[in-house]
């Protein structure tokens, strides 16, 4: 099997605090699988791709601050199930992407690109605050301690 090919990415940011909205220009680098992001989802994203015969400078990578938005990417796999990726955005872009819907229905590795959400938020209306995986497991871990507490309660 051949070896994964990677590109060099990154996203334009203007570092606010040197300088307000005209302030330093960052270019937040990272490296990912060739197909990660193709040119359409690149596009929407706000992400450049670094060619080979580029000489592109000033890259900067691992960067904490300023860093790049993350955006989850829901896709429809064949089989009718579901999956997420967690992608990098341009800030400026998230506006297109949550409202404007610029991937839906867009090809992302062979599946269709159903919605695209902010990490840590839900689009379902109907999920409540503690419906997560983590605080059901948090809730059934103490249902269950309040049953045994319940039960000693009665055997005394």
């Amino acid at each position: 099997m051949a070896a994964k090919q990677y590109q060099t990415h990154y996203i334009e940011l203007i570092d606010a605090e040197k300088g307000g909205s005209k302030g330093e220009k960052v270019r937040h680098a990272w490296r990912a699988p060739n197909d990660t992001y193709t040119d359409e989802i690149a596009k929407a994203l706000g992400v450049i791709k670094v060619k080979a015969e580029d000489k592109t400078k000033g890259l900067i990578f691992g960067a904490n601050y300023p860093r790049a938005a993350r955006v989850r990417i829901n896709i429809k796999l064949k089989q009718g199930k579901s999956k997420s990726v967690l992608l990098f955005a341009d800030p400026r872009k998230i506006p297109s992407l949550m409202i404007g819907n610029v991937l839906r229905g867009k090809q992302y590795r062979g599946c269709t690109i159903t919605t695209v959400t902010l990490p840590g938020t839900s689009t379902n209306p109907n999920r409540g605050k503690g419906d997560g995986k983590k605080n059901s497991n948090n809730n059934n871990r103490n249902r269950k301690n309040n049953r045994n507490k319940n039960n000693r309660r009665k055997r005394r």
